[in-house]
């Protein structure tokens, strides 16, 4: 009866090791076949993720592109706009110039152009821009004197008047005497720019 038992035990240790042997068989072929693929699909699911989030920060970046440039298109209109209200080193010199001809053209006199001192321009000098400041000693008649300040600000370039007094000329009593504190702003030359 033991060698009975033992070739039943034989038989079903023999069934047992041919499935023993079948199930390594299949999670070895589970393991080279169907493991790299799911590995596969896993990593393009990633990838494609990652392509979705690159394609949005693409779009971010390109709107956000598109905005910085319209902004830049519009501080350089308006650098433009405020730049024609400058005046090169040749225009200040040729306004300074012929200040007592256009005083003249509206009958009012230019007795004295008192500028300010250079400490207080260099003080001023600030992104390429510098003012000049100056005080006009003007006589005339009231209306006179009104249409030259109007003349002055009148210009392409900016011209501002800081402060203005009137009172009478004690030299001619028909006239009257006006002390006008003017200033100018000069965009300076590259070259000065870079001596600073």
């Amino acid at each position: 009866m033991s060698l009975e038992n033992l070739t039943k035990t034989t038989r079903s240790s023999g069934n047992i090791l041919l499935v023993a042997i079948l199930i390594i068989a299949a999670v070895a072929v589970y393991r080279w076949t169907i493991t790299p693929h799911a590995n596969y699909l896993a990593a393009a699911q990633k990838y494609e993720e990652t392509m979705d989030g690159i394609t949005k920060k693409n779009k971010f970046i390109e709107t956000n592109i598109r905005v910085q440039q319209k902004k830049f298109e519009n501080l350089q209109k308006r650098f433009e706009q405020l730049n024609s209200k400058l005046f090169t080193h040749t225009k200040a010199t040729e306004f300074f110039s012929s200040m007592q001809v256009i005083a003249e053209e509206v009958d009012c006199e230019i007795s004295s152009v008192n500028f300010s001192s250079e400490n207080s321009r260099r003080r001023s000098k600030r992104y390429g821009v510098h003012s000049e400041q100056a005080t006009l000693n003007i006589i005339g008649s009231y209306k006179n004197i009104t249409k030259l300040i109007t003349r002055l600000q009148n210009r392409s370039e900016q011209v501002k008047i800081d402060t203005i007094s009137i009172r009478p000329s004690t030299e001619n009593p028909e006239k009257l005497r006006c002390e006008a504190a003017i200033v100018i702003y000069i965009m300076q030359n590259k070259e000065e720019a870079g001596n600073e």
